[in-house]
């Protein structure tokens, strides 16, 4: 169900503010694996 709003959504952006549906899931790609790795490294920081 998760998955059916988020595509959903993105369909919804695409739609009215004429972005690329793929361009927008890499750029949420990117941003979720940099801010994954920032946490990481202030976790191991702390160790």
């Amino acid at each position: 169900m998760v998955n059916k709003d988020f595509f959903q959504a993105l369909e919804e952006i695409e739609s009215t503010k004429k972005i690329n549906a793929q361009q927008l899931i890499e750029t949420l790609e990117s941003a979720l694996t940099s801010a994954y790795k920032k946490c990481m490294e202030k976790q191991k920081a702390h160790k």
